[in-house]
């Protein structure tokens, strides 16, 4: 199971997700991994503690992974359609939530490497992870709709090559999807009328994505 830590900024999600980090580290090899655009891990973690590796990924970082791994998939697709070149490549991993869309599947991934026994999710600030969880869901229908697309424009594309790719990557966004069904959630608040205010936000937001399970 993941457990995130969710809320806005400021609350202290990374102080507890670091604390909650240390306890867990007394059982297993235990992930505490960040994807807040203002990560402060390295901050709280100033030398190695047993047990423990944190992980700050950057969306510059995931924006590379993404090129890497799904880089030739995208141009296949792309020159099918258009007449251009490998450079449209870059455009893509540096456009909006392309690096966010992949964070959540790169999180999952470290889950299912078997090398830790617990997995921690720092996230960023505000609702914005619970945003993901509606993009996760959309995407994956979305990719529904371009294999009904393909099966109508199959006299006019080589192959199905496309097919399989779409077909790869709507199971990925599935798995993506169900791990996101199992995750924890933590919604971290201080007493505040604001931050309780933007904490009942994140809450109902979050119900309209995944179900309750905290």
């Amino acid at each position: 199971m993941i457990e995130a830590f969710v809320g806005k900024g400021g609350v202290g999600k990374s102080t507890i997700s670091a604390a909650y980090a240390r306890v867990l580290a007394e059982h297993g090899q235990t992930l505490l991994a960040s994807t807040d655009y203002m990560p402060s891990l390295r901050h709280i973690f100033t030398r190695d503690y047993r047990n423990i590796t944190v992980m700050e990924i950057s969306e510059s970082d995931i924006a590379a992974e993404w090129k890497s791994r799904y880089g030739d998939q995208a141009y296949a697709i792309i020159s099918e359609f258009a007449d251009v070149g490998p450079e449209i490549l870059d455009h893509i991993a540096s456009s909006p939530g392309v690096a966010e869309e992949f964070m959540i599947s790169r999180i999952v991934e470290l889950h299912d490497s078997g090398r830790y026994d617990y997995v921690l999710w720092d996230t960023p600030a505000s609702s914005s992870t619970m945003h993901l969880l509606s993009l996760e869901r959309d995407f994956y229908n979305h990719l529904g709709r371009d294999l009904k697309f393909l099966i109508s424009a199959r006299g006019r594309i080589r192959g199905d090559r496309i097919g399989s790719i779409l077909k790869e990557w709507q199971k990925l966004a599935q798995d993506v999807w169900n791990h996101m069904e199992k995750t924890r959630f933590f919604l971290v608040s201080t007493a505040d009328a604001l931050s309780l205010m933007q904490a009942a936000e994140i809450q109902e937001d979050g119900a309209g994505n995944i179900r309750e399970n905290t």
